[in-house]
């Protein structure tokens, strides 16, 4: 048994008895006392950087622990690498074709067949040169379809807005191929 509060000619020289030291709070291998005084000992594993892992849908695994230094990933292959490089690509360039789709380019030449219900954008931007935005309305301009298409007029997405007949709602559905 421990002792938790020392007292020596009516002057307090030890208390521990407001003390909130517990194991689950203190790294393995430090000894401390709990308000009681019995000695406790730290039960948080102390982990290395080589803890670290990746699963196998490419998320980075970090066990929990105590870390001594900061944990730094390192991807083992070259091929690892790349694979993240090509997966940040394919999700930025997501993001752009979203936004054409919902903004139209930032310099273009605008061209209206004979009774306005198709409008084709072309891009003249340095990076999306010659890309197209087309842009037919239907059903009495209540249906927008926005077609985004390469150089080469190859669809790459595909925006349908519907307003409802009190035209107080909208729906969206982008396609993105």
């Amino acid at each position: 048994m421990g002792y938790s509060k020392v007292v020596i000619n009516g002057t307090t020289k030890l208390d521990l008895t407001q003390d909130t030291v517990e194991a689950s709070v203190m790294v393995e291998g430090y000894t401390a006392h709990d308000k009681a005084g019995n000695p406790v000992e730290g039960s948080i594993p102390v982990k290395t950087v080589d803890s670290v892992t990746e699963s196998d849908d490419g998320k980075i695994v970090i066990p929990s622990g105590y870390y001594a230094n900061e944990v730094i990933y390192t991807p083992t292959s070259l091929a690892q690498i790349i694979e993240k490089l090509n997966s940040l690509e394919d999700r930025l360039d997501d993001i752009d074709t979203k936004t054409y789709l919902r903004d139209g380019f930032d310099s273009y030449d605008k061209e209206f067949n004979d009774n306005g219900e198709v409008i084709v954008s072309v891009s003249t931007d340095n990076e999306t040169n010659g890309m197209k935005l087309t842009k037919t309305l239907t059903d009495g301009s209540r249906t927008i379809t926005t077609v985004l298409t390469d150089r080469e007029n190859t669809e790459i997405a595909k925006l349908v807005k519907v307003v409802s007949e009190d035209g107080k709602t909208i729906s969206a559905t982008m396609t993105l191929k």
